[in-house]
Order: structure tokens, then sequence, then C-alpha cells
């Protein structure tokens, strides 16, 4: 899959470079870029690198730069020795063609460029990758540079390893003789430090390969290996990535993990590995966004390498681990070409076909059933609307294709003096109106309404068969709104009794209105003459409350001297002359007792009249009836009694006519007040 990947990216570049040329189309000057590999064609990392810078620069806009890319071959050529001679070569082969930026993969091709670049490609931007323990002042003094830093994670690769083999609990650890070798260790022994309480750590470094092949196979059951790499042991021996990696896979059954991608497919698992791929498309970025006018020198270094867990799949089957297992994200390289992934795309879109097709079939026999029912439901709700419209107790006009009719009910027809709806589709519109102004102006005022979704409700005269007029109520709303000519629903109802019967309510209405109209007018003059006697009677009223006071004031001073001079002789009659004239006979005493018994009533009724006069004098009592009443229990007997000796006198002066009263016993007593009574 990686060997296709990167043939696919080359086929691309070749295509692009082939009709560049064909079509006489070339890179514009400066759109160039120069790939330096530190090693030689067909080491996997180189290639990994070239992948991913290819991948990058064939996806750039327009015009798409020109790739040119140089392999120093350093790892089996000292750079010391070839340096002098390749710098003199490319500054031949480009000097009449700068790149406009120059990309260097590891560690020797930066080299070349801080020792010959200036001379071989002048003000050339630079960027470089897959560098190993970088720091600031490397690059310092070199105009125009930026890059990616090549870091392996040690942490995240021993992390994963004791994750997928939980039950280890031994790490052997391999580096070799080489300076990168001694640089492995030194930092894995700092990383260590921190790992000890949790992890025993079998330090194989700088061995012989004789001694590592012995240690390796005496590693315990429960180990995992750390691969730094074998390429050269402390006798000289010199070893490539694929035989140090095999001679470490060869000692050991251990599962065995390392730090870069060219180790998958050597008997690795994998790990958190630093990728070429990676590398090269972080450079490739750059190298980009150089030619795009950005300047390298502002364009900051990549610190943190873009490194990626990766995991070889025939190594993974070894140590009993599957696709499964490891992190989401991560690249498996060398499965198996199985039938399904062989045909993986085919097979999904050919399912995805199928189940489209199931569902399908299935959503259109759903809708068949549905159809069907909805054409009985629509069958069943026509025949209903139809009996509904056809013995509605209205007028039903269906309006289309402007001012047509398309359909009218019998009720309608009747309306209008029509036989039948099918005789009233041959007229015309203009024939249900009284009047050719009158059906001009229907339109006129109510078909504008109906483009708004209004709802018509009005009276109209219309005209029938006959000639004759009648009173309608009309109601319409179009179909759709936005189309009258889809059609129009009328609702008409003759209302001409209703009219006539309002025209009668409104002539009995006015009649009744002129009769009130005469009544209040009668109603007016009689409160005139009310108000005339009721001025009379105040008149009247107060004439009399001034008699009555004039009179009973009048009244009122010789009562007073009668009610005086009635006790005086009263009481001179008991004291001198009833004594002498009781003495002088029983005819005498007789007579003499009358006396004081008429004296008796003339002055209790002179007392009765005087209480009378003062109440009558007391006018705002009467007239607001708070007259006050001196009610108390009165026997009957006693009334009788009093009136008696009141008209006694009377009939005296009649001795032909004699008064006299039978009472009987037992009569109840009345509450009243006796002054009002006699």
């Amino acid at each position: 899959m990686k060997a296709l990947t990167t043939f696919w990216n080359y086929a691309v570049l070749l295509l692009v470079f082939s009709l560049g040329a064909a079509g006489g189309v070339h890179a514009e000057d400066g759109r160039r870029i120069l790939v330096l590999h530190s090693y030689h064609r067909g080491f996997n990392w180189t290639e990994g690198i070239q992948e991913g810078t290819a991948s990058v620069v064939a996806d750039a806009p327009e015009p798409v730069p020109e790739l040119f890319v140089e392999y120093m071959d350093t790892k089996r050529f000292a750079p010391e020795t070839v340096f002098p001679t390749l710098a003199a070569g490319y500054k031949a082969k480009y000097a009449d063609r700068l790149p406009g930026v120059v990309v260097t993969t590891d560690d020797n091709a930066l080299n070349f460029i801080l020792k010959y670049g200036r001379e071989v490609f002048p003000d050339v931007p630079v960027v470089f990758c897959g560098v190993n323990n970088f720091k600031k002042s490397r690059i310092q003094g070199y105009p125009n540079i930026t890059g990616v830093v090549e870091d392996y994670d040690l942490e995240g690769t021993l992390d994963i390893a004791l994750s997928l083999h939980p039950e280890t609990k031994h790490v052997a650890v391999v580096t070799d003789a080489s300076e990168s070798g001694v640089r492995n260790k030194e930092r894995f022994l700092e990383t260590a430090a921190l790992r000890e309480d949790k992890v025993d750590f079998i330090k194989l470094f700088g061995m012989s390969s004789r001694e590592l092949g012995r240690a390796l196979k005496a590693l315990p059951p429960d180990t995992v290996v750390l691969n730094f790499g074998l390429f050269r042991d402390k006798e000289g021996r010199v070893f490539t990535i694929p035989q140090g990696a095999a001679f470490v896979q060869q000692h050991t059954d251990s599962p065995i993990y390392s730090f870069w991608d060219f180790y998958l497919g050597e008997g690795v698992i994998g790990g958190r590995l630093v990728s070429g791929v990676m590398q090269g498309r972080a450079a490739g970025k750059l190298a980009l966004a150089v030619l795009e006018g950005a300047s390298a020198s502002e364009l900051p270094v990549v610190v943190e390498s873009p490194n990626q867990f990766m995991f070889d799949y025939a190594a993974m089957t070894r140590a009993g681990l599957g696709p499964d297992d490891v992190p989401e994200g991560s690249v498996v390289v060398n499965v198996p070409n199985s039938f399904y992934r062989r045909y993986k795309t085919p097979l999904i879109a050919a399912a995805v076909v199928f189940l489209c097709l199931s569902v399908l079939v299935v959503v259109m026999a759903v809708n068949t059933l549905q159809r069907r029912r909805a054409q009985a439901e629509l069958s069943r709700l026509l025949a209903e609307w139809r009996a509904v419209f056809d013995n509605s107790q209205v007028g039903i006009l269906v309006l289309r294709g402007g001012r047509n009719i398309h359909q009218v009910n019998q009720r309608f027809a009747d309306i209008y003096g029509y036989d039948s709806p099918e005789e009233m589709r041959r007229l015309k519109v203009r024939d249900l109106h009284v009047s050719e102004e009158a059906f001009v102006d229907f339109g006129r005022e109510h078909y504008d309404q109906l483009l708004t979704g209004r709802r018509i409700h009005v009276e109209r005269e219309m005209r029938r068969r006959d000639g004759s007029c009648f009173w309608a109520l009309v109601s319409g709303k179009a179909v759709d709104k936005s189309d009258l000519e889809k059609g129009v629903v009328w609702v008409v109802d003759d209302i001409t009794d209703r009219k006539n019967a309002e025209t009668a309510m409104a002539e009995m209405n006015r009649t009744l209105e002129s009769q009130v109209r005469e009544r209040t007018r009668a109603l007016a003059r009689r409160s005139a003459e009310v108000q005339t006697a009721y001025s009379r009677l105040l008149d009247v009223d107060r004439l009399k409350s001034t008699l009555i006071s004039t009179v009973s004031h009048d009244l009122r001073t010789p009562l007073t001297s009668i009610l005086g001079f009635a006790k005086i002789i009263r009481r001179d009659f008991r004291r001198r002359i009833l004594p002498a004239l009781e003495a002088s006979g029983e005819d005498v005493g007789r007579r003499a007792a009358h006396i004081e018994e008429n004296l008796d009533i003339i002055v209790s009724e002179g007392e009765r009249l005087t209480r009378m006069i003062n109440d009558l004098l007391d006018l705002s009592k009467i007239e607001s009836g708070r007259m006050e009443w001196r009610d108390k229990d009165v026997s009957i007997e006693e009334i009788v009694n009093e009136a008696v000796r009141a008209v006694g006198g009377e009939f005296m002066a009649k001795p032909e006519v004699v008064l006299r009263s039978e009472i009987a016993p037992d009569l109840p007593a009345l509450t009243m007040d006796p002054d009002r009574m006699l």
C-alpha cells in the first residue's frame, strides 16, 4: 500500500511535468523546489520524506512548482569526501536555474547547506527536515532558513508498548556504538530514571554483535524490546537498517518497538514513530509558503516533531495484537490484501446500492399501498363531497379559467330559476348579474381581495332566469390566492325574504319612531302642565303653612286663657264652693259633683288641645313624616269612658236623650296615642 501510494504520487508529478513540457508550459522563474536527500535513492526513510513532499507539491495551486531531487548518498560515503564534489556539481548544474527554495533532509544535507549554501545557492531560502538534536544556534548566522525538527518520541513509544503488553516487567533497550547510538543512550537514561520504579530496564548498550545476540536470547519471557538501531557494533561491524533490525528479531521472541517508520516491515511492531512522510509534508508546506512570498526566516521552526502512531500488521499478529488494539487514528501497514480489502470499495458500493434498492422497493411498496388507500379514501371523500355538494341548502358556484362557470349544484340552479346545473354551465357569469355594469363593478370591487387570500362576504342584488331581481348573500374564496385561474368557489343564498322583512321592519321602525316622537311631545306638554301644577301646589303649601302657623298662634293665646281660668275655677270650686254645696243637700251635692267633673273635662280637653296645637305648629315634623307619637297601652274601657265624659255635657242639655255605655270587662288593651284617638 505504501509503495502504491508512492508510485501514484510520482505518477501524478510525472504527468504534470510531462503535460507542462508537451504544451510548452514551464514553472515560473522561482517556482522551483530542490530537495537534497542526505542518503541514497531507495532508502525507505528518504523515500518517505520524498513521498510526503511530493504529495504537498502535487496539491499546490497553479502553476504547479517544478520539483528537482538530488541524492547525496552520505550514508555510504563520508560527507567530507563527497561534499566538495557535490558542491561543484550543483553549482554548475543550477547556475542558470536557481531553485526558489531548497529542502534538505536529515543532518548531512543541512550541514552541506550551512557550509556550501551561500556559494552554491546564493540568496535561496532553505527549509530543513529530519534534523536530530536541533538547537537554534546551529542555524544562527545563516539567512532565510526554517524547517522541521526530527525528534523521536521515547515516552510515547514506551507508554504504548506497556499499554499493549500490560504483563511486561522488563524493558530491554538496544543501542549501538555509533555516535547517534551514544546520544540515544544518554537520552534514554534520563527517561529511565523516571520509570525505574514501574519497570525493570535491561540496558544492552554498545555491545558487540555476539554479546548482543547472547543477551537477547537470555531475555525473560515478560520483556519488551526498544530498538534504537544497530548500525555499528563496538568491534566496528557495520549493519544496514534491514540487517540491524533482522539481527535483533532473529535473537529474541519478545515484541520489538522502535522510533522510526523505516523499521516497519523489519520485524518491529511499531510505536509513536518519526514519520518520513509526515516530515516531508511539513517541510513541503513550509516550502510552498516560501514560494508564495513568505520569508523563511520569519516562519517559525516546527520544533514539535510530527510523529504518528504506526504499526506493522504482520508483527502485531505474531504478538497476538490486532488493529482494534491500537489507538484510534493509527496507521497500520502491510495489512493482508484480502478479498474484502481488495474489493472493499466495490463491495461497499454494491451493498449500499442493494440496500438503497431494497429500501426503494419497500418505499415503493408502502407508497403503492398508501396510494391505493389514499385513492380509496379520496373516492370516498369525493362521493361524500358530491353528496354534500348536490344536497347543500345553499347554492354553490365554482368558477375556473377566469370568470367562467365550471360547476354549480342544484340549489344554485333553483335560486336562479333554472331547471338543472347542466343548463347553467352554458351561461356566462354576467348573465347572473342585474346588468353589465353590476358585473364589471363586482369584479373590480372584490377580485383584488381574492388575491390576498381574504374571504368575500357581501349582499348583492342578482337576476333570475325570468328577469326578476332578488337579493343574495354571496360568499367566496380563491382555491389558490396566487393564481385565480385555478378557481374561485362562491356560495349564494337567497335572502329576498329577509331583505323584505328588513324593509318592513325599517318602515315599522320609522312609524314607531314617529309615534314615539309624537308621544314624547305630548309627554313634554303634560310634564310642563304638571310642573305648573306643582308650582301652584308649592304656593298653596306655603299659604297653608302660613295659615296654620297664624291660626295656631292665634288659637293658642285664648286657649291658654281658657285653660288657665278653667283651672282657677276648678281650684276655687273645690276649695270654697263644693264643701258648702255638699252640706246643703243630696241633690245640690250631686249637681256640684257634676260641675266638678265638667271642670275636669274642660281642663283635660284644654290640655289635649294645647298639645295638638303644639304639634300643628311643628310643620317640619309633619312634612318630614317624623311626627312624634306618644304611644302607650290604653284600656278600651278607659277610652270609651273618656269619650262618654267628653260628650256628657251635650246629653245633659237634652234630658230626653240618654247615653248608656256597656263594655265587656275582658277586652285587651290597645297600644296607641290617646291624644290622637279622642
